[in-house]
């Protein structure tokens, strides 16, 4: 989606922009956090991967002194319950659980159903809608 965006808007793909989460946590958003600003001191806004890396994100901006949204923006993803009582309040992209966990009981359902009765397996590609709930940490 991020590489599609700046095609879209004939913008090169810069690698050096994207950082790999691989513990997936605040520690590691803190880190970023840190690299990021050293690094890019034009960075004026930053998508997380999951809200509990954008809270680390956030702790560090925070620490020092970096306003958000005002200098640099930050917008997560899953709206995780604490999104909303951090300080800022955390700008996030709200993923259907309830919904995801219905479809994937419902798919391995019918995969183990097929497995039973010895017929092929189906693969089924479902897609959920998201929605972006804007919060304190992005400009309206």
């Amino acid at each position: 989606g991020y590489k599609k965006a700046l095609e879209k808007n004939q913008i090169p793909f810069d690698k050096n922009l994207v950082y790999t989460c691989v513990r997936v946590s605040f520690e590691e958003g803190y880190a970023f956090a840190k690299e990021i600003c050293e690094n890019h001191p034009d960075v004026d806004g930053i998508f997380v991967i999951t809200d509990l890396v954008a809270v680390g994100v956030l702790a560090y901006l925070n620490e020092h002194h970096i306003k958000v949204p005002e200098q640099i923006a930050v917008i997560g993803f899953s709206n995780w319950f604490m999104s909303q009582v951090i300080q800022p309040k955390l700008s996030t992209v709200d993923q259907p659980s309830y919904e995801m966990g219905v479809s994937a009981f419902n798919l391995l359902l019918k995969e183990i159903k097929a497995v039973k009765e010895e017929q092929p397996k189906v693969i089924e590609n479902v897609v959920l809608d998201t929605q972006i709930i804007v919060r304190e940490s992005t400009k309206k």
